[in-house]
């Protein structure tokens, strides 16, 4: 099993080898004006071929060095989908991202497993400290080449656990993210071409890679 940086997962991940992943991923921003917002929905729907798919989730990140002795840069997320006909919860790992120049993307392992139900009842009782929470809501598209663009705003809550709170953390600003999953062997391809599809979106949007979480 390949671990990066001398990291290891949390041991209830170690069996789910099928589902770990390296992430690729390239964010960015643009203004809240009703002409950019359909410029960018235009552009991006041309790009994947189809329209968006409406998503809105909630993001409770726990911090796993209570565990991992070198891992202060792992996280694991709880994730719970809100909108009413597709309520779920999954568990993400999320390794360190790995800083090689060689790669114009960021790159971070990922391991990704659904849940019943909700799960951070177990994570407080393991030792995981809860960090931090949002919602993301926004549109979801995929392109024929199977990478995934975001286009959300982000929430923060004004109580601990209570949702109804949420306010938008910059009303002013559109969060864009690019992503997509490959093996360790397919890395430095689809690296390549995740940037080379990046540069579709300028210059409506300006995609960079993120060397820190």
């Amino acid at each position: 099993r390949r671990v990066h940086g001398g990291n290891r997962e949390p041991f209830f991940f170690s069996f789910m080898s099928t589902n770990e992943w390296q992430e690729c991923s390239m964010k960015g921003v643009f203004s809240n004006s009703p002409e950019l917002v359909s410029a960018v929905d235009i552009l991006i729907q041309g790009l994947c071929g189809t329209p968006g798919v409406a998503f809105k989730h909630r993001d409770q990140v726990f911090s796993s060095t209570a565990l991992l002795s070198h891992a202060s840069a792992n996280e694991i997320r709880a994730r719970e989908t809100l909108l009413p006909l597709d309520q779920s919860w999954s568990l993400r790992y999320m390794g360190k991202i790995i800083n090689d120049k060689k790669f114009p993307v960021s790159v971070q392992k990922i391991i990704e497993i659904p849940c019943a139900q909700d799960s951070t009842k177990m994570l407080h009782a393991m030792g995981f400290r809860k960090e931090f929470e949002y919602i993301r809501e926004g549109k979801r598209f995929t392109s024929p080449h199977h990478f995934t663009v975001t286009v959300s705003q982000i929430y923060k809550l004004g109580e601990p656990n209570n949702i109804k709170t949420a306010q938008p953390i910059d009303p002013s600003l559109w969060f864009v993210e690019l992503t997509t999953v490959c093996t360790d062997e397919a890395l430095e391809e689809t690296s390549k071409e995740l940037a080379k599809f990046s540069e579709f979106f300028h210059p409506l949007v300006e995609l960079s890679r993120i060397d820190a979480v």
